[in-house]
């Protein structure tokens, strides 16, 4: 704009004073605040970052503003600035930003190191306990006594039987206790069991199964028990 002349000259002036009052309120802001951050945070983070290399950061930080501040005040008294001295002042300006982000940083490192630590600690004992758990409880089933399951249930469930039955629940089929509740012989449930019935239940029919006469024995007089 100043370089356009006219209208545009007296704008870019303008911007260009605005722009050096809000540096010169901007920069000594900076520059005091940067090394109260000790004493923004609990004494716990503070005294937690004095012992890290982070410490430097701020006073580092401070240092470069400080030099920039009275670097730009030589030459806030002529309207435009040569290349070299922009260049100077982008570079100082960058160091000091990149030494403020630094300082963050080790804020956030110095904060989460402790909760971090305690989250570890937690898991480690949550493991452990658990290894510890598991272990005793393999040891407590070598001890424990085999469940041995009566005959009928172990030959019902090989066969798929209790796909479509239950002992007092109708599923597919009837209950077994409304089998031995309807007072058929053990002739006609064997015959049912071996050629497969329909109409008996409702209208879903029951196949027949492929079963040895011993092993339709032993499933009926089980049923029969269920009452």
């Amino acid at each position: 704009w100043v370089k356009a002349g006219g209208e545009d000259a007296e704008a870019g002036h303008l911007a260009i004073d605005q722009g050096k009052k809000w540096f010169m309120w901007a920069a000594p802001v900076n520059i005091a605040v940067l090394p109260l951050v000790f004493f923004a945070f609990s004494p716990r983070i503070s005294e937690a970052y004095i012992h890290t290399p982070f410490v430097f950061a701020p006073f580092a930080a401070s240092v470069v503003l400080t030099i920039l501040f009275f670097f730009l005040l030589k030459r806030f008294g002529t309207s435009e600035m040569n290349l070299s001295d922009a260049t100077k002042a982008v570079v100082l300006m960058v160091v000091a930003v990149a030494l403020m982000a630094t300082a963050r940083h080790g804020i956030r490192v110095v904060s989460f190191e402790e909760p971090l630590k305690l989250q570890a600690e937690a898991t480690e004992k949550y493991m452990n306990d658990v290894i510890a758990e598991y272990k005793a409880y393999k040891e407590e089933m070598k001890n424990a006594p085999a469940v041995v399951l009566d005959p009928a249930v172990s030959l019902a469930d090989s066969k798929g039987c209790l796909a479509c039955h239950s002992v007092d629940t109708a599923l597919v089929g009837p209950s077994y206790k409304e089998v031995a509740a309807k007072g058929e012989s053990a002739d006609v449930l064997i015959a049912s069991l071996k050629n497969g019935s329909t109409g008996k239940w409702g209208e879903t029919p029951m196949p027949p199964q492929t079963l040895t006469d011993e092993e339709a024995k032993t499933l009926v007089e089980w049923v029969l028990k269920q009452k």
